[in-house]
């Protein structure tokens, strides 16, 4: 069907996002995904903090990405997915002495459940799911993990439009064990067409918002250079993406987002993410 393979790029566009329809016992897929993003500016208290444009430079964030996911029964589906970062470091001893040195490392994986309630041209799933962080890197020129375990619980909504269209839906809110980190809420939409044979376009945006910050007072926060993470932190994303089906078992996709608006977060104009993906 249809949304069976629209899956590939709704599935990437974030790490909150899936499917909300149900592929089959047995059945399932893996995929790939290289991440892309330069960081030039900082969001501070609702104001961009760009930096110095006479050294010319910025910070490249390489990701890499690996998701699986593995249906069980007639109605659940195990995920599985990991993310690795590289991030680079400043040249120039003024941004490079501010922002601190690279960072290198898996910074999350991810076990969840999701269960199906329906199936039809509405889908709706729920999902509950462990976050394992690596260790926070409060040194580092920006580090991608909060340094805490966390426990999610993600509501998946998708409709069928037409025979090739789809538009799908995620709110997912993320509890974390460290007091010292604030709790998230992620919420994350995508519209998918079919505009030729094997042919898809997607329009998705991603909204992030945390409860607070990381408490200063927590003696375990770890955090002892820059305080623009006092308050909550918050991002809103908007993307576009290709995918082409190769056959019926793989596909390649490319998106590309834009941060429209950012508030005490590390922050990059574009981010380039390219997919392969198999389904068995």
């Amino acid at each position: 069907m249809f949304y069976i393979y629209i899956f590939f790029i709704s599935l990437f566009s974030s790490i909150v996002s899936a499917n909300p329809w149900f592929s089959g016992k047995d059945k399932g897929s893996y995929a790939l995904s290289y991440i892309k993003s330069d960081y030039d500016r900082i969001y501070r208290i609702d104001k961009q903090i760009h930096l110095n444009t006479s050294i010319n430079e910025s910070v490249t964030n390489e990701s890499f990405l690996l998701e699986t996911d593995f249906g069980l029964n007639s109605r659940d589906t195990f995920i599985f997915t990991t993310i690795y970062s590289n991030i680079g470091s400043f040249t120039n001893g003024a941004p490079r002495d501010l922002f601190g040195p690279a960072y290198s490392g898996i910074s999350e994986s991810y076990f969840g459940l999701r269960r199906n309630y329906r199936n039809r041209e509405i889908a709706m799933s729920m999902e509950l799911g462990l976050y394992l962080s690596g260790d926070y890197k409060a040194d580092a020129i920006t580090a991608p993990s909060f340094g805490s375990d966390a426990l999610a619980l993600t509501w998946h909504w998708g409709l069928l439009l037409s025979p090739d269209s789809q538009f799908t839906t995620s709110i997912q809110y993320r509890y974390y064990m460290d007091n010292s980190v604030s709790d998230k809420y992620f919420i994350n939409s995508s519209y998918v067409k079919e505009f030729k044979k094997d042919w898809l376009y997607n329009i998705f945006g991603m909204f992030t918002n945390s409860m607070g910050g990381v408490n200063l007072g927590d003696v375990n926060s770890g955090w002892t250079k820059w305080s623009f993470h006092k308050l909550d932190e918050m991002r809103l994303q908007f993307g576009l993406g290709l995918t082409h089906n190769l056959n019926e078992d793989w596909a390649i996709s490319c998106n590309m987002s834009h941060l429209f608006d950012g508030r005490n977060t590390d922050a990059s104009d574009q981010t380039l993410s390219i997919t392969i993906s198999k389904v068995f």
